[in-house]
């Protein structure tokens, strides 16, 4: 390698290491929850923040009889789906749950709170009888009973009981799992063996590593990538600070891995995602100097009707703002997009949705982490 490409490899290596003492994870956490408050679909409440916002969806349900308004659109356009909702929401109520003082001591308990309320509001209304066409309660049944018993107790003055068909504890049906307090045979022990299993190959020691892309983010595929390397930032950070209460270490094909090294990795993995990249770009929002500006989003890339009031068509939507060519009105503060192909490059334009759309299964996964890390 001759001196000049010496040189610069050591000066990238130099702007990626002042890049992760920088990162503000505080600063991450806040705008995690802001973004819902930007992903609101119904009637806003008067203590809404993102005030770019109006209502929207004020009618849904109504052609069926049923209350449906409220909930969350999952990604860039105007849509609700019930599963990425309830993933969305499970996410975030697990990471209240498991990190309520961290998020205490940063002030975003209840906004956490607010942001799981504003989901499982919905879901209630989704169910209005017993197995109706709009119960995805029954579907999600877990998912369910998590979410209301943390709304019960609020996480403030008692411990929070999670109830489960084989668990009945303090801690989350999954966290028992990771410390092993079961039998050795049956389905709980395999579920333990395929999530370690899972985590080795995502800190490249298993048998079947995760591919990476050139500066070692977690790559699965191109069309949104980051969803899946927030999930697996979470799982690793839940099961770290199970091995380091339980003592004990991840025994993986290769080799003996302590729970601060599992740390150590999802904070390369959050730090890549907050701009210690090779194009030093954050992929959270609004969080940096340099960020994606045409974040495919239809709110954000659209005039908000507090400045502008005249109607926007659905034709006129793309017409007159999904192909123009400037940054986005609205900044979608908080939102993290689809992230770079496996080659770490990103094109920053609207209409490249594989890479530039924003998710809330994408984010939710973050809050926790970001609260332990902060």
């Amino acid at each position: 390698m001759s001196s000049t490409s010496l040189l610069s490899l050591g000066f990238s290596l130099l702007l990626l290491t002042q890049n992760v003492a920088s990162v503000d994870y505080g600063a991450a956490l806040t705008s995690s929850l802001l973004y819902f408050e930007a992903q609101r679909s119904g009637k806003l409440p008067p203590n809404q923040r993102v005030q770019w916002r109006g209502d929207a969806g004020l009618s849904d349900g109504k052609d069926a009889g049923v209350d449906l308004v409220g909930g969350y659109c999952d990604a860039g356009d105007n849509v609700k789906f019930g599963f990425p909702m309830a993933f969305t929401v499970t996410m975030l109520a697990w990471s209240a749950v498991d990190f309520r003082e961290q998020l205490m001591a940063r002030g975003e308990l209840s906004n956490a709170l607010d942001a799981i309320k504003w989901g499982t509001d919905y879901f209630i209304k989704a169910h209005p009888q017993a197995n109706s066409e709009f119960s995805w309660v029954d579907k999600y049944v877990g998912a369910q009973i998590l979410l209301a018993k943390v709304l019960e107790t609020k996480l403030i003055s008692q411990p929070t009981t999670l109830y489960f068909p084989f668990i009945n504890s303090s801690k989350s049906g999954v966290q028992k799992i990771l410390e092993g307090n079961f039998s050795d045979s049956g389905n709980l022990s395999e579920y333990k063996n395929s999530a370690e299993q899972f985590i080795c190959n995502c800190i490249q020691k298993g048998s079947n590593n995760v591919k990476t892309t050139s500066a070692g983010l977690l790559w699965w595929q191109g069309f949104n990538n980051l969803q899946y390397v927030t999930t697996a930032a979470f799982v690793t950070t839940t099961y770290a600070d199970s091995l380091t209460a339980t003592r004990k270490t991840l025994q993986c094909p290769g080799g003996s891995v302590k729970p601060e090294d599992l740390i150590t990795f999802v904070k390369s993995q959050v730090d890549y995602i907050l701009g210690s990249n090779p194009p030093g770009t954050s992929y959270r929002v609004g969080f940096g100097s340099k960020y994606p500006q045409q974040v495919h989003h239809r709110g954000s890339s659209i005039v908000s009707i507090k400045k502008d009031k005249t109607p926007v068509t659905c034709k006129g939507g793309f017409e007159t703002w999904f192909n123009k060519d400037a940054p986005n009105p609205n900044v979608l503060r908080g939102a993290i997009v689809g992230g770079p192909d496996q080659s770490d490059h990103y094109n920053d334009a609207r209409g490249n949705f594989m890479q530039a759309e924003a998710a809330t299964a994408n984010s939710a996964p973050l809050v926790g982490v970001l609260a332990r890390l902060a």
